[in-house]
């Protein structure tokens, strides 16, 4: 049984580095991102929109 539990372990070890690195991706991510101003999700879309029109 002890040698299931260990690799349990190791498992639960792995998932939460995996999740930490993520996290850290993301606070990169965050932290490089402008902020529009705009808190509406509507109007943020159309903003992202007209910046991707290249007509």
């Amino acid at each position: 049984m002890l040698p299931d539990l260990n690799r349990e372990r190791e498992r639960i070890d792995e998932a939460v580095a995996s999740l930490l690195a993520a996290r850290d991706a993301l606070d990169t991510i965050i932290g490089a991102t402008v902020s529009t101003g705009v808190d509406d999700l509507e109007a943020c879309d159309a903003i992202g929109a007209a910046r991707l029109d290249f007509s």
